[in-house]
């Protein structure tokens, strides 16, 4: 997919905001996993509607704009699975990293163009 939103401060005619995460248009819509790791918590929420959180090594991964999870919480998984789908009619997910209560660029930790 491409990046719709980068990480970071964002503008958008007189307002900003803070995105703590990536928004990339996929061209496909299932969601794989971009780590192993233990699914701790499947939910939903306002901001990022349908969500999975993913914990590996100390950090989170948050999954987000979801249509469909795949799994369940306490689920191990590993880099490569299909975890869930992205909804047809915009094809977005929200994806981000945090560590230590801050948010990382995740596209600091791999490659975007895979």
């Amino acid at each position: 997919g491409k990046i719709y939103q980068e990480y970071g401060l964002n503008k958008t005619g007189e307002s900003s905001y803070y995105n703590h995460g990536l928004d990339i248009i996929s061209n496909t819509q299932s969601i794989r996993s971009v780590s192993d790791g233990k699914v701790t918590k499947v939910g939903s929420n306002e901001k990022l509607l349908n969500y999975i959180i993913v914990e590996n090594d100390g950090k989170l991964f948050v999954y987000g704009k979801i249509a469909e999870a795949f799994v369940d919480e306490g689920d191990k998984i590993s880099g490569g699975d299909i975890i869930g789908t992205l909804n047809t009619e915009n094809m977005l997910l929200h994806i981000e990293v945090w560590e230590n209560g801050e948010s990382m660029n995740p596209s600091k930790l791999f490659d975007m163009n895979e």
